[in-house]
C-alpha cells in the first residue's frame, strides 16, 4: 500500500517538479556524487534536482565509501549527514611494512591515516601521512618504534597545488636520479584526482601537477581516481593501484619513475577501494 501511495503521489507530480537537499558529512573534504557524477566536497546544497529516487554517495580517504538513496519531495527540503568518524579522533596507522616487518604498529604517535614508509640513504626511516589538515605530513624515525614528527610536514598546501582540498594517500618511492616522487590524491574541481611531487632528499616535496595517465578507457574519462598505492617490479617499472569511482581498483605501469602512466587494460579488483600490495616470498603478489 505505501508503495502504491508513492507512486500514485508521483504520477500526480507537474512535469519538471524540482526538489532540494542539503549534504554533509562530519569530517572536512568529504567528495560527494549524485547518481554517480561529481557534485563537489562537503557541504553542499543541491537544489534544482529532478523530484524522484536517487543516490547520493560520499566518499573520504581512509573510510569505506555510503551511500544514501532518497526520494526528492516536491518543494521540500531534506537534509543528509553522513558520519565517518569524528574529525578529532586519533587516527588508527594501516598495515606498512619496516624492513622485514609488516604489521600495524602502536603507541607510534603517529597521528594520520594511509600511512607509505621509505628508508632514507642514511638508514632512517621516512613515514608520509595524510594529517589532520591540509598537506601531507612527515615523521622520522631510527628503528621504526619510535617517530619524531617535522611540524612543517614534507608537502605544504600552494596556490598552484590546487591547495583548497586536503592531501590524502602519499605514496612515496625512490627514484633512479637518487630522489624520490610522491603520488597522492586531491579533490578539484573534476573530483578526485592524483597529483605527484618530487623531492631531492625525501624530506622537502615541491608539487609537479597532475599524474599524467594514457590510454584511459572510455567509462573512465572523468578521471576520478584516488588512493594510490604501488611497487617497483623485477623489471624495474614501476606499477601504481588506484581506487577508481565506479567502485574498482585499476592499475598502471611507468618506465620514466612516475613521470608518465600506462594504464592497464580493465580492473584488477572490482567492488574494492584502498589498495595495498606486497611482493611476497615466493615472488607472487
Amino acid at each position: 500500500m505505501v508503495l502504491l501511495f508513492i507512486t500514485l503521489l508521483l504520477l500526480l507530480l507537474p512535469a519538471g517538479a524540482m526538489g532540494s537537499v542539503r549534504v554533509d558529512a562530519d569530517l572536512p573534504g568529504v567528495a560527494i556524487f549524485v547518481d554517480g557524477s561529481y557534485i563537489g566536497t562537503t557541504p553542499q546544497n543541491l537544489s534544482d534536482v529532478q523530484v524522484g529516487e536517487h543516490k547520493i554517495a560520499a566518499t573520504v580517504t581512509g573510510h569505506q565509501a555510503q551511500s544514501r538513496n532518497i526520494t526528492f519531495p516536491l518543494n521540500g527540503s531534506d537534509q543528509i549527514i553522513f558520519t565517518f568518524g569524528s574529525s578529532t579522533q586519533k587516527y588508527v596507522p594501516g598495515m606498512i611494512r619496516i624492513r622485514d616487518c609488516v604489521g600495524t604498529p602502536e603507541m607510534t604517535g603517529l597521528l594520520g591515516s594511509s600511512i607509505t614508509v621509505a628508508t632514507l640513504p642514511d638508514g632512517n626511516l621516512m613515514a608520509y601521512y595524510s594529517g589532520i589538515g591540509e598537506g601531507v605530513r612527515c615523521a622520522g624515525s631510527a628503528d621504526g618504534s619510535e617517530w619524531h614528527e617535522f611540524p612543517d610536514g614534507c608537502l605544504l598546501p600552494s596556490d598552484e597545488s590546487n591547495a583548497s582540498s586536503p592531501f590524502s594517500s602519499p605514496w612515496v618511492f625512490s627514484t633512479s636520479d637518487g630522489g624520490y616522487r610522491m603520488i597522492y590524491g586531491i579533490n578539484d574541481e573534476n573530483g578526485p584526482s592524483l597529483y605527484s611531487a618530487r623531492s631531492k632528499d625525501g624530506f622537502r616535496f615541491t608539487p609537479e601537477g597532475k599524474v599524467k595517465l594514457s590510454q584511459v578507457p572510455d567509462q573512465d574519462m572523468k578521471g576520478q581516481y584516488s588512493i594510490p598505492s604501488g611497487l617497483r617490479m623485477a623489471d624495474g617499472k614501476l606499477r601504481m593501484y588506484y581506487a577508481v569511482s565506479e567502485g574498482a581498483i585499476r592499475s598502471a605501469v611507468s618506465g620514466d619513475d612516475g613521470k608518465t602512466w600506462m594504464n592497464d587494460e580493465g580492473y584488477r579488483l572490482e567492488s574494492a577501494t584502498d589498495p595495498t600490495v606486497a611482493l611476497l616470498q615466493n615472488g607472487t603478489y
